[in-house]
């Protein structure tokens, strides 16, 4: 990601990357890649968020105002009420009496 497209995604979020690799080239993220094993976990094809909401055709040098454009057409604060809409919430309750209670508090 060049710097211009991280000036244009830091313009349109408060969410805070960690881009450990940012002062990297290609060749010298391969070498860390191999040196942690990790080469063949990050091949691996996933269909995750970057893949199904990415461009055909990416564009390095974005601008700000086309990712504010783009990101106008997500809809984000729809799609997250849709997502929180379908969340259930289940308590747990241990069933003890009081005198178990008790004992497990003083061991």
């Amino acid at each position: 990601m060049t710097l211009e497209s991280m000036t244009a995604f830091n313009a349109v979020t408060t969410t805070l990357f960690i881009r450990p690799v940012v002062t990297m080239d290609k060749l010298e993220i391969l070498d860390v890649v191999q040196k942690i094993d990790t080469l063949d976990i990050s091949i691996r094809p996933f269909k995750e968020c970057c893949n199904i909401l990415a461009l055909d055709r990416p564009k390095p040098n974005l601008k700000i105002h086309h990712v504010k454009q783009d990101e106008a057409r997500l809809h984000a604060e729809a799609q997250v009420e849709l997502a929180v809409a379908g969340i259930t919430i289940t308590e747990i309750k241990i069933q003890a009496d009081a005198d178990a209670r008790c004992d497990l508090i003083e061991e």
